[in-house]
């Protein structure tokens, strides 16, 4: 954990994630998994650990925290570069601003259009309502997260926190 940097933190949205992964591994077993916006690479880690064909973890800084055997990449979501391509598309507690949310479900809905399966976590609430709309223009659908809570423990104190999970199958 490194906490001068965002993305070295275990973020709830990851922790939720990762369990929702891991109880149900069929969904990333066999498959070339990408998580966007990786920070410590724990939902990566958990594919790999579940039998993912290949795992990609993307972030724009910080891969020399990632672990080789999951290909850390540097990917901006905001770039124009296409988005590598996938089977299963994840992505953790990445939605800081309406502008990276509104980019992060263009992405997506260009993952879901190639035939992905996609997976987003938010447990921070910052701008969900953005991608949630940009999702659902991009995709002529509408999508509702799921929610499910986690326990943190902060400063030695235990508490329950809501994590919000899109899960949208391929078409």
């Amino acid at each position: 954990m490194d906490p001068d940097h965002l993305g070295g933190l275990t973020w709830t949205g990851g922790r939720a994630l990762a369990e929702y992964v891991a109880d149900r591994p069929a969904l990333v077993a066999g498959k070339r998994v990408l998580e966007l916006g990786c920070g410590s690479a724990l939902v990566a880690l958990t594919c790999d650990a579940l039998g993912a064909a290949a795992t990609t973890a993307t972030d724009l800084d910080g891969l020399d925290r990632v672990p080789a055997r999951v290909d850390p990449r540097v990917f901006d979501v905001l770039g124009a570069a296409p988005l590598p391509a996938c089977d299963v598309l994840l992505a953790a507690d990445v939605m800081f601003t309406s502008e990276l949310a509104r980019a992060l479900a263009r992405r997506a809905a260009e993952a879901h259009r190639a035939g992905a399966r996609v997976l987003v976590a938010d447990s921070q609430g910052w701008a969900s309502n953005a991608f949630r709309d940009e999702l659902d223009a991009a995709l002529a659908a509408r999508f509702r997260f799921d929610a499910t809570t986690v326990v943190d423990d902060v400063a030695g104190r235990e508490r329950r926190k809501r994590v919000r999970i899109l899960d949208v199958e391929p078409p």
